[in-house]
């Protein structure tokens, strides 16, 4: 009878080792990696400044920043609110167009500006008759764009 109790415990015991060894062949469940934190950034003495990007915002422009948490998506806004140049650390596929302007005949553009390992996207709109005010504008910002 003893025996058999000491080789029921060894057989319980056994079992056991043997469940968590075969437990820890289960694959982990793996959640999704969290999107960093959003980068804080400063607006003064007529520059946007944040941890990946800075440049300087014409006078007299608006400036609306992406969501929290998200890649870096910046629009500044003309005084005319017709005008839009847009700077996005993710590719854009379109240029992106004034929602108060829609009617009006504009003309776009979208070009590429390349900061070390990071591809920026400018889109520009504006009206076709500002068209070259506007331009001097979104060169004065994309020459002054640096990483942050």
């Amino acid at each position: 009878m003893k025996r058999n109790a000491r080789a029921r415990r060894a057989l319980s015991a056994l079992a056991a080792f043997a469940i968590v060894c075969l437990a820890a062949c289960v694959p982990a469940q793996v959640t999704p990696p969290v999107p960093p934190p959003a980068t804080p950034f400063v607006i003064a003495d007529g520059r946007f400044t944040s941890g990946d990007l800075s440049l300087r915002i014409p006078d007299g422009w608006r400036v609306v920043t992406g969501e929290a948490g998200a890649p870096l998506q910046l629009t500044l806004v003309a005084p005319d609110e017709c005008g839009v140049i847009v700077v996005s650390a993710t590719p854009l596929e379109a240029p992106v167009r004034s929602p108060t302007c829609a009617d009006a005949p504009l003309r776009e553009e979208l070009r590429t500006v390349e900061m070390g390992s990071v591809r920026y996207s400018v889109s520009l709109s504006a009206p076709e008759a500002d068209w070259e005010a506007f331009t001097r504008a979104a060169e004065r910002v994309t020459e002054s764009m640096e990483a942050g």
